[in-house]
């Protein structure tokens, strides 16, 4: 029942080749490699985000009631005590157990699935400040060298997690003022970045970006998600379609 439901809000494939669908109105579909609805889930919040442990385990980041983990196997869920309440926009995962969460406004946080510890990530000088540059974040992704970018209101910034601190990159200008909603990183290294503002590519050897609009072909400036296929060849959701 669509009015029920909602609009499809997250998509995600596991490990097993399941693929989970989260809605706007809370609710959790699971589907097997025949396209059968095997599981069904009510959350009762937005679904923003989901992702898998290295155990099977899923991990759902909502709007208003912070992160819920699904045990597959037994359908029992909990929570994150330090995230309830927190608007979960964007989940990465680094290695089997290691996360790092966006809360919508409030900053990155890390979470060990193993040990379960959670805190925040320290941002509290004016150099870190000056680099992350706003803490509204709508996307995270991690690239092949282990560096965490950062999709925001204010463009971009990008940590380093292995070193554990935030990098001094070259920005472009308009990114700078343009609100990033998507990340992807092409088979060549480079970084792709969705905004209202158009896509721009981000040439990581050099630190240069070009910019691509409508007049480009885009059907809109206004990107709301990126992917990679076989090919090389990035995919743009934008809300006039692809």
């Amino acid at each position: 029942d669509f009015n029920r439901c909602g609009s499809i809000s997250a998509i995600f494939k596991d490990s097993y080749g399941h693929m989970w669908c989260g809605t706007q109105n809370g609710f959790l579909f699971r589907y097997n490699e025949k396209g059968q609805n095997t599981s069904v889930y009510e959350l009762y919040d937005t679904i923003n985000d989901i992702i898998e442990d290295g155990n099977g385990n899923i991990y759902i980041g909502t709007r208003r009631k912070g992160m819920t983990i699904l045990n597959p196997d037994t359908g029992t869920t909990r929570s994150i005590k330090e995230l309830n309440g927190k608007s979960i926009s964007s989940i990465v995962r680094k290695g089997g157990a290691q996360m790092y969460i966006s809360s919508f406004a409030d900053g990155i946080w890390t979470y060990d699935a193993r040990s379960g510890a959670c805190s925040r990530l320290s941002v509290t000088d004016d150099e870190n400040f000056r680099l992350i540059r706003n803490r509204n974040i709508n996307k995270m992704m991690l690239d092949s060298e282990g560096r965490l970018w950062i999709g925001h209101f204010l463009g971009i910034a990008c940590y380093d997690t292995e070193k554990e601190e935030f990098l001094d990159i070259a920005t472009d200008s308009l990114l700078n003022s343009s609100v990033c909603y998507a990340l992807a990183q092409g088979n060549d290294g480079s970084i792709w970045i969705g905004t209202n503002n158009g896509l721009f590519c981000r040439n990581d050897t050099e630190g240069t970006y070009r910019r691509f609009k409508t007049s480009d072909g885009l059907s809109s400036d206004m990107i709301c998600g990126l992917a990679e296929d076989k090919e090389g060849n990035i995919w743009c959701s934008t809300v006039r379609g692809l």
